[in-house]
């Protein structure tokens, strides 16, 4: 059933690519070479090789070219999202989720030998948590500026309707 369904997703992705122009923000297309890696990354059950395909992914799709990412930062970057960044880096957000997962998967391992301890390391967690904060997934890149810019007038209007 699952390896049916991620077939059916590539062939999914494939034809909705047709005819679409890699210059087209919303194409899949633009990062088709990257969505082939993560694919297959899911086929192969590599936790690590998942989590990194997707960060190349959402690297690709949201940081570049740079009008492409100012589609982005307009369109899908709101300031309910910027909170949500800035909360999750307040509240250590990897650094708990890490925690839990140690405890959860040294239990699990405990009744049962066929659970891997390290599902996920902590590197790969900070990883996949990177690519919902496109302010620094963006860093270096061309398009960085447009999601510094959202991020900046997102901080003032909390801070001017909320005082935080």
């Amino acid at each position: 059933w699952y390896q049916r369904r991620v077939r059916e997703a590539v062939v999914s992705t494939q034809s909705t690519g047709d005819g679409a122009s890699k210059k087209d923000c919303t194409a899949y297309t633009r990062v088709e070479k990257q969505l082939a890696k993560y694919f297959k990354a899911f086929q192969s059950e590599d936790m690590s090789g998942l989590i990194n395909a997707q960060y190349e992914m959402s690297k690709k799709g949201m940081c570049e070219p740079k009008k492409c990412a100012k589609y982005q930062a307009k369109n899908f970057y709101s300031c309910c999202s910027v909170e949500g960044v800035d909360l999750a880096a307040e509240h250590e957000l990897g650094e708990n989720i890490g925690n839990i997962l140690d405890n959860v998967m040294g239990l699990l391992s405990i009744f049962s030998q066929d659970v891997e301890e390290n599902l996920i390391s902590r590197e790969d967690l900070q990883t996949y948590l990177s690519t919902y904060a496109p302010e620094n997934l963006c860093k270096g890149e061309k398009g960085a500026k447009a999601y510094k810019k959202k991020g900046k007038q997102c901080r003032k209007q909390r801070s001017t309707e909320y005082g935080y």
